[in-house]
């Protein structure tokens, strides 16, 4: 009899729960009604597929949908993307892209992105794309060291805003680059561009500096000068890799330098190297822009 109304009472409990779900899946908000639909949505592998994306992704941000515009920037998230890079470009290239799945990185550049979809959702205007690979920009820029660098077949996509009423001279304003991976739109968040602002609360003039992976980047070098291996170094036996974070003129010589790592034996001669590069100029939109990307130094040591 006892063990009769302990089964009445777990299936009271039972009965409770499941009529008021929110007790327990609150925490699973990720996979609502809204990140829910967008997994079963499909959006084809053209220029317009991309444009259908952001229009959605533009609405939802437009509308003050958090959680949908979330559930729109994870999704643009590369899928096991370490090893993507690795397979898509040489091995000693693709820490330079480390970006794309370092998480602190990518909540900074999503945070980014969102700020930039509700601004230009408040806009009248909209949003253009085009097949980098079917198109890319004339000369040899940063679009065609990007193709250059990739080692497997891959569909990129170029998304601007184009505000409404402006002449069809004013340039648009850039949204960023995206690929098709794994049957979805994910955003190269390496690249990122910095506007240039007049008075008024609109960006006019052309994108100041662009964020180009290093990948890319070397592509574009013209004229390099190897360290000279510091003796110190050389007799200790050290060998390693330093990293530089570079800032280059719309010319494409080496405006500012930082060190993100290295051994501090092998720092000073790399510095010395790297400020004597020189680059092609990298143009967006066919005007010359300064570039902010990494630059890795490698000291091998002959046996």
């Amino acid at each position: 009899m006892r063990l009769g109304h302990a089964w009445k009472f777990s299936f009271a409990i039972l009965a409770i729960l499941l009529s008021s779900p929110n007790m327990f899946w609150s925490q699973d908000k990720d996979t609502s009604a809204a990140s829910q639909a967008l997994a079963t949505t499909t959006y084809p592998n053209t220029a317009e597929g991309l444009r259908l994306f952001l229009q959605d992704l533009l609405t939802a941000a437009k509308n003050g949908d958090t959680e949908k515009t979330t559930a729109f920037l994870k999704a643009t998230e590369i899928p096991n993307c370490e090893a993507w890079l690795h397979g898509m470009y040489a091995s000693d290239r693709a820490d330079s892209w480390m970006g794309l799945y370092d998480a602190k990185a990518l909540a900074t550049n999503e945070k980014s992105l969102q700020e930039l979809l509700v601004r230009l959702g408040k806009q009248n205007g909209e949003v253009s794309t085009r097949k980098v690979n079917d198109n890319p920009q004339a000369g040899k820029g940063m679009e065609w060291g990007w193709l250059q660098a990739i080692k497997h077949p891959l569909d990129i996509y170029f998304a601007a805003w184009k505000t409404a009423g402006e002449s069809e001279d004013s340039k648009s304003e850039p949204i960023g680059y995206f690929m098709f991976i794994d049957g979805g739109f994910r955003w190269e968040s390496n690249f990122r561009f910095s506007w240039q602002f007049v008075k008024s609360t609109s960006s006019t003039g052309p994108p100041s500096r662009t964020r180009v992976g290093g990948a890319v980047q070397r592509t574009k070098l013209r004229h390099s000068v190897q360290p000279d291996y510091p003796e110190e170094a050389k007799k200790a036996g050290i060998e390693g890799t330093v990293r530089l974070h570079v800032i280059l003129t719309k010319e494409g010589s080496v405006e500012q330098i930082q060190v993100v790592s290295g051994h501090p034996l092998l720092v000073k001669a790399a510095l010395d190297a790297v400020r004597l590069w020189r680059y092609e100029p990298t143009l967006l939109n066919g005007e010359p822009v300064e570039v902010e990307t990494e630059v890795d130094v490698v000291f091998h040591l002959q046996n």
